[in-house]
């Protein structure tokens, strides 16, 4: 794995993924972009990541959906969820909904509020990293 940590950014939206590729890029974080649930999977059975920001809202497979199959693959990557005012018309397994809460309070994943402020995404980034490699959840 490269010096620089890796993450992947799971976004339907190409707008907010070229945002959110930017703003990490000028971190100088190594990104990786997919455009759903199921690619981002994908490339996490095929690569090393170190954190992964993932939306919520989704078409096909929703965020929470795809919050489990990650924890699955790479149970100690950090995951950081982005939901926004779009999420409030989508409708959400409730076994979803239990798992996000309790991976919330284990400490495994964190919530970010849409539309995001870079330097707050940054931050909760850098916390997160931060955590892992202290080996503290």
């Amino acid at each position: 794995m490269s010096s620089k940590p890796r993450i992947l950014v799971i976004d339907d939206d190409e707008s907010a993924l070229a945002t959110i590729n930017a703003v990490l890029t000028r971190a100088r974080y190594n990104v990786a972009l997919a455009e759903s649930g199921a690619d981002g999977i994908a490339q996490l059975l095929s690569k090393e990541f170190d954190l992964v920001v993932c939306d919520v809202a989704m078409p096909e497979r929703n965020g929470f959906a795809t919050l489990r199959i990650l924890k699955a693959i790479a149970p100690r990557v950090p995951v950081v969820m982005m939901a926004g005012d779009s999420a409030d018309g989508f409708a959400f397994a409730q076994d979803d909904l239990e798992y996000f809460e309790t991976t919330l309070a284990r400490g495994d994943a964190e919530i970010i509020a849409k539309p995001l402020s870079g330097s707050n995404l940054i931050a909760l980034i850098y916390d997160c990293l931060a955590h892992r490699s202290a080996g503290i959840h």
